[in-house]
């Protein structure tokens, strides 16, 4: 018992001496909450209008065991964005979950939280980004987005522009913005982690050096702590 507290305390004082806390810009005012007309709220979705695309969604990730195998997609009940599923056939992408299934299901079935992906990026990579996510974060808050070009898109088969992706991040932060870890990965076959932050995320006055540092720093005493079995 004595060895569990000197652990927790030993952990709770190199996190707060490393603390990196950052603030989230708002490039959008449309805030669309799901599930729909539902009071428990499970994720939200900063939508961008101008291209019918999630800016970045937020919540808070689960331990997993809620995906729907046999859901479909369904257009946004709000009717703010205009892309439907059909937009999506014989687009060579997938329908790629910003929100993940397995950490709410049926209710992460839904357009706004789409974006175009590489059938082996949104299979690969980044489903193991999502698994390891729900791993080592599980109830602490997880903001996603991507970047997007106004010269890379699709024309839909419903004649429909849709935007692709260069690249989508993760950021993991604990319940006052203290930065936890963060990645980006290119909307690529065998696509890789990068150690980059969006520009939605915003550390006041810590450099990137000190940004990576933090973050590995914190994962390795994480990772002592905790060792897999």
């Amino acid at each position: 018992m004595k060895l569990l507290i000197v652990i927790i305390i030993y952990f709770s004082a190199l996190e707060c001496f490393y603390c990196i806390q950052c603030n989230i810009t708002r490039p959008s005012n449309i805030t669309l909450v799901f599930p729909y007309q539902n009071h428990e709220t499970k994720y939200s979705i900063n939508f961008n209008k101008t291209i019918m695309q999630p800016n970045y969604v937020y919540y808070i990730s689960t331990k997993g065991g809620y995906s729907c195998k046999e859901c479909k997609f369904r257009e946004d009940p709000y009717k703010v964005d205009i892309i439907v599923p059909k937009d999506y056939d014989k687009s060579n992408f997938d329908r790629g979950h910003l929100v993940p299934n397995a950490d709410f299901g049926y209710a992460t079935f839904v357009m706004p939280n789409v974006v175009p992906m590489v059938p082996n990026f949104n299979r690969n990579a980044w489903a193991m980004s999502e698994e390891y996510i729900r791993d080592k974060y599980h109830g602490q808050l997880v903001y996603k987005g991507c970047d997007y070009s106004f010269d890379k898109y699709f024309i839909s088969i419903l004649n429909k522009k849709i935007y692709i992706p260069e690249g989508c991040y993760y950021v993991v932060f604990d319940h006052t913005y203290n930065l936890l870890d963060y990645g980006y990965y290119l909307n690529q076959k065998n696509s890789t982690k990068i150690n980059k932050l969006p520009n939605w995320v915003i550390c006041n006055g810590v450099s990137t050096e000190e940004i990576f540092f933090h973050t590995t720093f914190i994962n390795n005493q994480v990772n002592k702590l905790n060792p897999k079995i």
